[in-house]
């Protein structure tokens, strides 16, 4: 009773506030929602787009390494250094420098340690000292530029990114492993063509590569069925591309290597279908960098517009209540005011 008498006491504008709560605190629950949802998913793109920036980083890596590896085998071949070697281990520096500023944006800052990267060093002087095979070399540059690619890799676990850009991921992680693996098979021909003591190659570690190479030309035709794409046929329709694979097949068939070319003939035949495909490689991420940066653009402008109708919304409901609550003070007023004159024998009363 004692309760009930206390909760009379309260004035009626104020139980009619407090009953007007209850939906301002269900809208606001649904604003933390949205807002907590809409963040989620600007976090989940920005991520995105530092994962591609370091692939981007990752792939600008692999390429410089595999360069040095080309000149530091062309040296060992040759034994005089014009100086091209020294410049691109300025520019693999360079790449490393600039792999490094990702420490701070998902890449485990003890990298280095794992990938190889800092052997690289000691392998530099190893191989200025003549204390490496080619072999030795190879593997070495081989196992680094295996455990890189692994920064290669794109993905998003957001379903909205995925329908999206699913294809062009997929795509990006076929050219990027075929590119590898017909590099390989490059510098495996280039190598034995140039050096004059070996007159065959090495068919375990040739057919190895070749039949990765293919699976990965496999999975592209697959790939096209499922999206309905053609770009295998674009690779196999570029002339140089066509020819490469040609010449790679013949080997891989007659497990011999034809003297068709030289060696330098070769890599420059060669280095037209590895540019054709590093150029499709490059446009694939570039398309996923756009739709990732306007899907990112499209949730900040989405999350402003959601919080600008939201508080629009509470606002809108708090001038209602207040007009609610004060015209139905207003009235309850009237009425007090009705009701004294009435006791006091006032007959000419108009009511509200």
């Amino acid at each position: 009773m004692i309760r009930r008498n206390q909760f009379n006491l309260i004035p009626l504008n104020y139980k009619l506030a407090l009953l007007a709560l209850v939906p301002l605190i269900v809208l606001i629950f649904f604003f933390y929602l949205i807002e907590k949802e809409k963040t989620e998913r600007i976090t989940g793109n920005d991520n995105f787009i530092t994962r591609i920036n370091l692939a981007l980083a990752a792939d600008d890596l692999v390429e410089q390494i595999q360069q040095e590896r080309r000149l530091t085998h062309s040296n060992l071949f040759k034994g005089n250094e014009n100086g091209a070697l020294s410049v691109q281990q300025l520019k693999t520096d360079e790449a490393i420098q600039k792999f490094d500023t990702y420490v701070d944006s998902g890449l485990n800052a003890e990298y280095a340690n794992y990938t190889f990267i800092d052997e690289l060093t000691s392998w530099r002087s190893k191989i200025n000292n003549k204390e490496m095979s080619y072999d030795e070399v190879f593997n070495s540059y081989q196992k680094l530029t295996e455990r890189l690619s692994s920064f290669t890799t794109v993905s998003t676990d957001y379903s909205n990114l995925n329908r999206e850009l699913g294809s062009r991921i997929a795509l990006r992680e076929i050219l990027s492993n075929t590119i590898n693996y017909l590099a390989i098979l490059r510098l495996n021909i280039y190598f034995t063509l140039a050096d004059d003591k070996l007159d065959t190659i090495n068919v375990a570690k040739f057919n190895m590569s070749y039949e990765l190479l293919q699976s990965y030309l496999k999975e592209l035709q697959s790939l096209d069925k499922q999206y309905k794409e053609n770009n295998f046929e674009k690779l196999k329709n570029n002339h140089a591309v066509n020819n490469t694979l040609t010449f790679i097949k013949s080997i891989y068939d007659t497990q011999k290597l034809p003297q068709k070319f030289n060696a330098e003939e070769w890599w420059n035949i060669s280095a037209t279908a590895i540019d054709f495909l590093k150029a499709r490689l490059s446009s694939t991420i570039q398309d996923i960098s756009a739709t990732a940066n306007a899907s990112y653009d499209h949730e900040l402008y989405d999350r402003s517009f959601t919080r600008g109708v939201l508080i629009a919304a509470i606002l809108l409901v708090l001038a209602l209540v207040y007009l609610v609550i004060k015209n139905i003070a207003n009235h309850l007023y009237e009425l007090q005011e009705a009701a004294t004159k009435i006791a006091m024998g006032y007959t000419d009363i108009t009511l509200p």
